[in-house]
């Protein structure tokens, strides 16, 4: 903390330095064990969210794929039934017609709706094997989506730590690769409760960063409701906006000046 006299006041600053760090980081690697097949960006490359990042050997789903539509497709056992319940319809209705005639035995009727019930049973079967079928060929195609690796948010890759052709097992330790959110910048303070409470959500202040270290505008973003009993301060954290001089890693300074009377 320095000291200024200014006539009958002492002016005092007490200064808190941090870094500035990415808004966000993401590390990025597959569900299961994979076989990378391509990688799509380079390290340092800026992508937008929803970009190809990597793909993974896809072969074997391509087969299950095609199989799963042909599949699909089928419906000779779901016509056959329907026709079969149309017809077993039509018997009945006939009957049911000369049933106060005395024309049709009791047995003979009961057989004939015993024949539909049977016949709609086998229709429902065939539509619900159907089903299934679509139900697996959706669930292939969802297996499928998973063989490519995309970009959940807009930013830049920072780390790739495999190559093609390497596989991918459950138990690696680093992830496939890492993308920074760089806008805007993040700078986390621990600031004394008496500093801290006079700031709140949505507050501008005047920060020092870049390279020649020049006032510039901060937003806070939070400011943590409990004191850390090791440090008895308050986190508080700040956003700035990337620019040309301001980079993360970079020295991020907020100075705080007090007066009181000289006595």
């Amino acid at each position: 903390m320095s000291t200024v006299l200014l006539g009958p006041f002492q002016v005092a600053a007490a200064v808190y330095e941090s870094f500035l760090e990415p808004f966000q980081t993401i590390e990025l690697t597959p569900l299961q064990r994979e076989l990378i097949e391509a990688i799509h960006v380079s390290e340092g490359q800026r992508v937008e969210k929803g970009a190809l990042l990597v793909s993974f050997d896809r072969a074997i789903v391509m087969a299950q794929l095609e199989v799963a539509k042909v599949m699909a497709k089928r419906r000779g056992r779901t016509d056959s039934s329907a026709a079969i319940v149309a017809m077993r319809k039509s018997h009945l209705e006939d009957l049911e017609k000369l049933e106060n005639t005395g024309h049709v035995r009791p047995k003979e009727l009961a057989k004939a709706r015993s024949d539909l019930a049977i016949a709609q049973a086998e229709l429902l079967a065939a539509q619900e094997e159907r089903a299934i079928r679509q139900a697996e060929l959706e669930r292939i195609r969802a297996h499928l989506a998973q063989k490519e690796l995309k970009a959940p948010i807009a930013g830049i890759v920072l780390r790739i730590t495999k190559e093609v052709g390497e596989l991918i097992r459950e138990n690696d330790v680093e992830p496939l690769l890492t993308i920074i959110q760089t806008y805007p910048l993040r700078a986390s303070f621990y600031l004394p409760e008496s500093v801290a409470r006079t700031l709140t959500a949505g507050q501008t202040l005047q920060v020092k960063a870049g390279k020649s270290e020049r006032m510039r505008a901060a937003t806070v973003e939070y400011v943590a409701p409990v004191i850390d009993p090791q440090s008895n301060t308050v986190l508080v954290k700040l956003l700035l906006d990337e620019g040309e001089e301001v980079t993360g890693g970079m020295r991020c300074i907020y100075e705080v000046m007090t007066a009181q009377m000289d006595e």
